[in-house]
């Protein structure tokens, strides 16, 4: 059982080691002479065709220097944008840069404002050790306060496996009446050998709350389940150019992603967009000259600034005019910045964490309700008039938001 499942459904290998298991799994399956792996190297652009079809891409290595790399077909992997919080269950400490390279070519991006908050990482507020899996709740652990109060009973029917966001909220409104919050495994069996890599995780930094059964927990940044528009195989509107896994927006996920679907969604996803690839036929590359990619130079102290609002405007609760103020110190950023045609790796990850915030910005102002990770204390209800409503984020003249209204009609991916 994990949040808001109405039945066990988890698969698990390794007690709390699935990722480790299927990552390990899935690189046995490759042939090392068919792959070329570049490490340290990150992409900025893409390269078109003659046709204006996809046909590469252009990436900055360790030392600074461009390097373009000729390809049949790109497919974007990038992850999701959740370092964007001080507190997150992310390993990266890079910010993911794919949603914006799409953007730059006219690709639209989707529901930019739905970033799941995970309730339960190890630790306190701004001080965290990786992520206390949602199946410790699952095999009988209970959310308890520094008082003892299991607070979750009045919250929702669930209690401890409430939907992430109910969870997260309540957690968040405990801390702010100056509580905090423990995962209490006292009716958790085996929880050394059934959870090993957490239970070592939690003696290491916290034995005495572990001793007296309590493992302190606070919410961080998780998961995005906005990104770049795709189909379920991946494809977006520019020809031989794929969007998979937390970089893309397919609404696999909706508002609320449920605990382990991103998993699913990889190994579906992953699949259906190779067997696309398979099928496609081969074509003749002619390189189109590209233009050198200018970017304005963000400044230390701008985005110190800014990354010191990022929980309190754009975290578990928000707020219009705080999202709004915030807007217009990105934009006065942005705009004041002076553009350069050449620049550092440095230079090209602030740009994308300023420009990554901007469009958050405009994507949640544009969604004036509630709705599962989108909480607004301005607009607390759920708008049923909007439940078919995308927010998607476009480059025209200027970059901009706005509803646009479509029927979706439900897709079968598997047999």
């Amino acid at each position: 059982m994990e949040g808001a499942h109405t039945r066990p459904r988890i698969l698990h290998i390794g007690g709390d080691q699935t990722g480790k298991y299927l990552t390990h799994h899935l690189m046995n399956q490759l042939s090392s002479k068919h792959i070329k792996i570049y490490e340290e190297t990150e992409v900025i652009d893409l390269l078109k065709d003659t046709e204006h079809a996809v046909c590469g891409v252009r990436a900055l290595d360790k030392h600074g220097q461009q390097l373009d790399i000729i390809a049949h077909d790109v497919i974007l992997a990038t992850g999701g944008y959740s370092n964007l919080f001080p507190t997150h269950s992310g390993a990266s400490s890079s910010i993911s840069s794919g949603h914006v390279i799409a953007h730059h070519h006219g690709i639209p991006l989707r529901h930019m404002e739905m970033i799941q908050f995970h309730p339960t990482l190890l630790g306190k507020p701004g001080q965290t050790y990786g992520l206390v899996s949602e199946a410790v709740r699952g095999h009988g652990g209970i959310l308890v306060n520094s008082l003892g109060d299991h607070f979750m009973e009045d919250k929702h029917p669930l209690g401890s496996l409430a939907p992430r966001d109910v969870t997260s909220r309540a957690i968040f409104q405990q801390q702010q009446l100056g509580h905090q919050c423990f995962i209490n495994i006292e009716q958790v069996e085996a929880f050394s050998t059934r959870f090993p890599t957490i239970y070592q995780n939690v003696i290491e930094h916290f034995p005495d709350e572990y001793a007296n059964h309590l493992i302190p927990i606070t919410p961080g940044a998780h998961y995005t389940m906005g990104g770049v528009k795709t189909d379920i195989y991946g494809r977006t509107n520019l020809s031989h150019f794929y969007v998979i896994g937390e970089a893309s927006n397919t609404n696999f996920h909706g508002a609320n992603r449920l605990a382990s679907n991103s998993l699913l969604e990889a190994l579906v996803m992953g699949h259906l967009c190779g067997e696309t690839i398979h099928q496609s036929e081969i074509r003749d590359i002619h390189i189109s000259e590209s233009e050198q990619l200018h970017i304005p130079k963000i400044s230390d102290e701008d985005i110190q600034g800014l990354r010191q609002q990022t929980f309190k405007v754009l975290g578990i609760e928000r707020n219009g005019p705080d999202i709004t103020a915030y807007l217009n110190n990105i934009q006065d950023c942005l705009s004041n910045a002076v553009t350069l045609a050449e620049w550092t790796q440095s230079d090209w990850q602030k740009y994308i964490e300023v420009k990554t915030l901007e469009m958050i910005c405009l994507s949640a102002l544009s969604r004036s309700e509630s709705r599962g990770v989108h909480y607004r204390l301005d607009y607390p209800n759920t708008e049923p008039t909007l439940q078919h409503t995308d927010i998607e984020i476009l480059m025209e003249d200027s970059i901009h938001a706005k509803q646009v209204i479509r029927p979706r009609k439900t897709q079968t991916i598997l047999p």
